[in-house]
């Protein structure tokens, strides 16, 4: 969920693969 006021802008769909490196990297982030 979003804080009240803040928006995202998507600027396209990638495939299963992008996706999952997406993921990948988020996942990395939090852990730091």
């Amino acid at each position: 969920d979003l804080e009240k006021g803040k928006w995202v802008k998507v600027e396209g769909w990638g495939d299963a693969e992008a996706a999952r490196a997406e993921i990948t990297k988020a996942v990395a982030a939090y852990q730091k």
